[in-house]
């Protein structure tokens, strides 16, 4: 009975150690570009309608890509944005709440979508991903001091 035991736990670990052996290394810039990746993706297929498919914005929207994206104070006249934009977080904060404007769409956004969009804009912004974008990085990340 012990030899039979002795030779299964041998193996087991024979086994956890080749399967963590044949993970892959996936460093934290894999995982931002992974998250912008889909970003892009979720941009074209929730946002680019209204926003444009190069983020420029549209007649009746603003930019999300260029010097006139993501400004500090809500245009004026502003339907949805009422607040300051100074971190990214204060761009994910608007975005969960109110985009896409229409509700159905928004029902369908996953916190992962949110944070890959937000990540794809930032970095299409010219704004270094060094890890996948969440709430801690991007209340570190200041557009406007």
């Amino acid at each position: 009975m012990i030899p039979k035991l002795l030779g299964t736990l041998v193996l087991a670990t024979l086994v956890f150690a080749w399967a963590c052996s044949s993970t892959p290394n996936v460093s934290s810039e894999d995982g931002a570009r992974a998250q912008i990746a889909l970003g892009g993706e979720v941009y074209g297929n929730y946002c680019a309608d209204c926003h444009g498919d190069a983020g420029q914005g549209g007649r009746n929207t603003p930019p999300v890509v260029g010097d006139a994206a993501f400004p500090l104070d809500p245009p004026e006249g502003s339907r949805f944005r009422k607040g300051q934009f100074r971190t990214a977080l204060d761009i994910a904060m608007f975005a969960t709440t109110t985009m896409p404007p229409d509700e159905e769409s928004r029902a369908e956004m996953t916190e992962e979508m949110y944070w890959a969009v937000l990540a794809f804009a930032l970095d299409a912004n010219g704004v270094a991903l060094d890890a996948p974008l969440d709430g801690d990085r991007a209340g570190a990340i200041v557009l406007h001091p």
